[in-house]
């Protein structure tokens, strides 16, 4: 049963980020302003996002409980419960700040580290993409907020991508557009959405 819920975590996730990108090709077919389509482009994105933060919490507990990939992996544990809300309680008992974030590649990596030997599969499956998180981290609070820090954050991220500050830059429009010296057919909202699912690969397999 454990080994059927962790295949359903990953196979649910896949479905949201299909049905994310989905959303956004099919209203660029529509006879609307682009502006309306960034907004759309937005809102993709942060559904892919919180589906990104759910799978990790959830497949997390799930292993913490002894949960098995499809594959046969369990990742060993450093402590040992036997009931998902018993391990809810637990890494909410050791949340460094009010809640539980699972935004943050590093706060997740280390969280792992607690729970697991070596921290796997979380320490090695976002090494790699711990950058990458970052910077929709950043989208994502240029989205939802609208501070000056958060504006300050998404200048300097259109900064390091491009070279230099452009005017009008939203984060709808950074989402469809590719980043630098990419594929001009690899856009960044695509490129996120491959690179959570590799991620989501990595956790279960």
């Amino acid at each position: 049963m454990a080994e059927a819920k962790l295949s359903h975590l990953r196979q649910d996730f896949d479905r949201r980020i299909l049905l994310s990108m989905k959303l956004v090709s099919d209203v660029e077919t529509l006879p609307i302003h682009r502006r309306q389509i960034e907004a759309v482009a937005e809102a993709a994105f942060l559904r892919m996002f919180m589906s990104w933060e759910g799978f990790l919490e959830e497949s997390f507990l799930r292993y913490l409980i002894g949960a098995k990939a499809p594959c046969g992996y369990c990742p060993r544990r450093l402590v040992s419960v036997t009931k998902i809300e018993t391990a809810r309680s637990l890494v909410c008992a050791n949340r460094t700040v009010g809640y539980v974030r699972w935004n943050v590649a590093a706060e997740v990596r280390n969280r792992a580290k607690t729970y697991f030997i070596d921290g796997e599969p979380y320490w090695g499956a976002l090494a790699s993409t711990t950058s990458e998180i970052n910077e929709m981290n950043i989208v994502r609070n240029r989205i939802t907020h609208d501070s000056h820090i958060a504006q300050e954050r998404f200048g300097e991220l259109i900064t390091d991508a491009y070279g230099y500050r452009i005017k009008g830059m939203t984060p709808g429009r950074f989402l469809l557009s590719p980043m630098k010296g990419l594929s001009k057919s690899m856009r960044n909202l695509n490129r996120y959405a491959t690179i959570l699912q590799g991620a989501s690969a990595r956790i279960i397999n």
